[in-house]
């Protein structure tokens, strides 16, 4: 599923989830909340592959799906 993550002042379209340590995460709630805790994270965006090193405390974003099945998850 096709994400809209914005972060850092940047809007970025994440074409299919996000890698955490190995593993994919594909919701937009574990998104924002893997932005929340902090880390290491490889997207696939329109812009390429994107590396995230987010610092311990993480920071605010927002992560909407493209496709309406489920809402906005937002943390700050």
């Amino acid at each position: 599923m096709k994400y809209e993550l914005h972060a850092l002042g940047e809007k970025f379209i994440i074409e299919q989830g996000i890698e955490i340590g190995g593993a994919d995460v594909e919701e937009a709630a574990d998104i924002a909340l893997a932005f929340r805790r902090g880390g290491t994270f490889t997207a696939l965006t329109t812009h390429g592959e994107i590396t995230f090193n987010v610092p311990d405390g993480g920071i605010p974003v927002w992560v909407k799906p493209l496709k309406q099945s489920e809402g906005w998850a937002q943390v700050m």
